[in-house]
């Protein structure tokens, strides 16, 4: 009003332009952030309040919606498989209501249901895996589902620490009850198929990322380690995959695999045949 109304006897035309502009701006963001409030591309079927109190409750509601905007609302009847053994899976499922049956080589090993995961193996983790390892089965009457693609859900985290650490506890948290699901209620231990099948799943995702590599990241390994840790992977069972990819465990310690790692790994063990009192003496050295 001052700038149309200017004491001098005429409106100062430039800088009422600029303020009309910056006055837009602001309006185009108040309205963005309403229509992100109310998130109204999403099904009216979906409680996203429930959503957000119980899976990822350290979300602000605009970076809640963010995450919700590339996820898509899917409803689903009784007897559709939402993953199938051995088959791709590009899809990552958030269970809003109804109840799935995973399976095992036609063996059931638990249910899930409201506000659980389906297909989210390795994501958590950052090491996105392609092929499903069970099969889950829809057994309630309808199946009510957000889904993302895995590549929308890590575009959607990429750059934002908020939304990955809340996405990471929401899924690291979803494992440990599928684990204690599959788990023995007797000796709260995990059932023998259950534990074949993860180390099964480690050979593979072992070999698959550093059969043909001759170095492997901090990363990488920490991805690893993670993983062991939510499936109940043995250290055993991670050396074992280590010498099925080609690597020993010193190798993979030291991050590299050479030719003259390879021959130090010989000469160390020629000297451990050869000497026993130098291999005894230093592995006191070691333990004190």
């Amino acid at each position: 009003a001052f700038n149309y109304w200017h004491p001098v006897g005429f409106p100062l035309w430039l800088p009422f332009r600029w303020n009309a502009l910056f006055l837009a701006i602001n309006l185009l963001w108040v309205g963005d952030l309403y229509y992100k409030s109310r998130m109204s591309w999403i099904d009216s079927k979906v409680n996203l309040d429930e959503v957000h109190r119980h899976v990822f409750p350290s979300l602000q509601k605009t970076d809640f919606a963010s995450l919700m905007k590339t996820a898509v609302s899917e409803e689903y009847t009784k007897g559709t498989e939402l993953t199938k053994e051995n088959a791709l899976n590009d899809k990552v499922f958030l269970i809003v209501n109804g109840k799935v049956t995973v399976t095992k080589g036609g063996k059931p090993l638990y249910n899930l249901t409201t506000c659980q995961f389906v297909g989210t193996l390795g994501v958590h983790t950052s090491l996105y895996i392609d092929k499903s390892m069970s099969s889950t089965e829809v057994t309630s009457r309808t199946l009510r589902c957000l889904v993302w693609s895995k590549d929308d859900l890590a575009r959607a985290v990429e750059g934002n620490s908020r939304l990955l650490a809340a996405v990471d506890a929401a899924l690291s948290i979803d494992e440990l009850r599928k684990t204690f699901a599959a788990a023995d209620p007797a000796q709260h231990e995990l059932k023998d198929g259950a534990k074949t099948e993860s180390g099964r799943m480690y050979d593979v995702l072992v070999q698959s990322m550093m059969k043909e590599e001759t170095s492997v990241s901090n990363r990488t390994k920490n991805a690893l380690r993670r993983f062991r840790i939510l499936y109940n992977v043995g250290y055993d069972r991670h050396v074992n995959a280590l010498q099925k990819s080609g690597w020993s465990e010193k190798q993979y310690k030291d991050g590299f695999k050479s030719l003259e790692n390879e021959n130090v790994d010989a000469m160390d063990d020629h000297t451990a045949v050869h000497n026993p009192h130098h291999s005894a003496h230093t592995a006191l050295g070691e333990i004190y």
